[in-house]
């Protein structure tokens, strides 16, 4: 041991502030910085967005696609455009066959094509023809209206000029209006049902046969993915071998003539309201 009367001692001593400085600064060095240290909480960090998650008809219809058309989902709705307008012209009130009628058709307008799939959940055959009886009975009371007022009809519109017609007209506004009628789904398989609908009405009719062809094609396409609703009782009721039933689903999905393009289509040019 040293002496306290001696001169190393003191030395010693004198140097114990450093030696505790050291110590300390040495601890504050190891210890973890506040300052590099951040609190997540898991509640507030953002959560990732879902990766949408494709319908197998999209492969599909993607699989078979020509070269010009795109594919594209949103939620249920699957959408399948032409890249390239159409030219559609309108066949209400032609004229003549002739050079008058090829001006028309040549001066067309061009338009986006589009086919539509709403896809909604499975609808059984049963909850079909239950919707669809609910439909012809509708149909049904519109005829009868619709027949009374052929007296004032012109080229596909009515036109009331008495205030007998007037009246008559705006009872079958009201039916519109009022009756119940559902939009029914055209395909079906073992998992959805499905909503076919295009850009082209009933009015329209395409210029050019190559561009139509085209057209129908990627439609019949598609129905060919699933089985259309009416299809065995068709194939019952009439001779397919010489009449293909799914041929005339396809046909009124083309042109817009099923019952219900029918519906849409007297709302649209007889409610105010839808125009």
């Amino acid at each position: 041991m040293f002496r306290a009367d001696s001169p190393y001692y003191w030395r010693m001593f004198n140097k114990l502030p450093l030696v505790f400085l050291s110590l300390f600064l040495f601890h504050v060095g190891c210890a973890p910085s506040t300052a590099d240290h951040v609190d997540t909480d898991p509640i507030q960090q953002a959560t990732p967005e879902p990766t949408p998650i494709s319908h197998p008809m999209v492969a599909r219809i993607n699989a078979i696609l020509q070269e010009g058309w795109n594919v594209t989902q949103e939620g249920n709705i699957i959408r399948i455009t032409r890249r390239e307008p159409v030219t559609l012209y309108n066949n209400i009130a032609l004229p003549p066959r002739g050079a008058g009628l090829r001006e028309v058709m040549e001066n067309g307008r061009r338009v986006k094509y589009e086919i539509t799939i709403k896809v909604s959940e499975f609808i059984s055959r049963k909850e079909f023809r239950e919707m669809a009886d609910a439909n012809e009975k509708t149909d049904r009371e519109l005829r009868i209206t619709r027949g009374a007022m052929e007296r004032f009809a012109s080229k596909g519109e009515f036109r009331p000029s008495t205030e007998q017609d007037r009246e008559l007209y705006s009872e079958y506004q009201q039916e519109l209006r009022d009756l119940p009628y559902h939009q029914l789904p055209d395909l079906y398989d073992s998992q959805n049902s499905y909503y076919i609908s295009t850009t082209r009405t009933r009015r329209d009719s395409f210029s050019y046969q190559r561009e139509e062809r085209e057209c129908r094609a990627v439609l019949g396409n598609i129905y060919s993915f699933a089985d259309a609703y009416d299809d065995l009782v068709k194939a019952a009721a009439e001779d397919d071998f010489f009449d293909y039933p799914w041929d005339r689903n396809v046909d009124q999905a083309f042109i817009s003539g099923r019952d219900y393009d029918s519906y849409v289509f007297q709302r649209k040019l007889n409610l105010p309201e839808m125009k």
